[in-house]
């Protein structure tokens, strides 16, 4: 059974892509992770980073989810491809200037 196992929200995006919910993942075996924008009229964009390196050194994540977009209001659910040690989910504004509101809960099973 999945359980919660870190969440972050009310986070206000910027017009570059900021760590939203960065975290060390423990020994399991499927994560998931719920974006969503709380925001009432702008969209954010937002992606997933991972890695394997037990110290979550920045130039050892790489993407697992790759940009997508999300609506005011609207929220999507991610399996991580892999076992890794660190996900990191990653928010920013889908236009410049126009900020939304990111949030993030990281799923896991053991």
């Amino acid at each position: 059974m999945p359980f919660l196992q870190e969440e972050k929200t009310g986070q206000a995006t910027t017009d570059s892509y900021a760590s939203l919910l960065k975290s060390k993942l423990t020994e399991l075996s499927k994560v998931s992770v719920v974006v969503s924008n709380s925001h009432g009229s702008n969209s954010i964009k937002y992606k997933v980073l991972a890695s394997n390196d037990p110290d979550g050194a920045a130039a050892s994540f790489a993407e697992d989810k790759t940009e997508a977009t999300l609506a005011a209001g609207a929220a999507e659910r991610y399996v991580l491809t892999g076992p890794f040690v660190w996900v990191d989910v990653q928010v920013r504004a889908a236009t410049g200037g126009s900020q939304g509101t990111g949030n993030a809960w990281l799923y896991a099973t053991r």
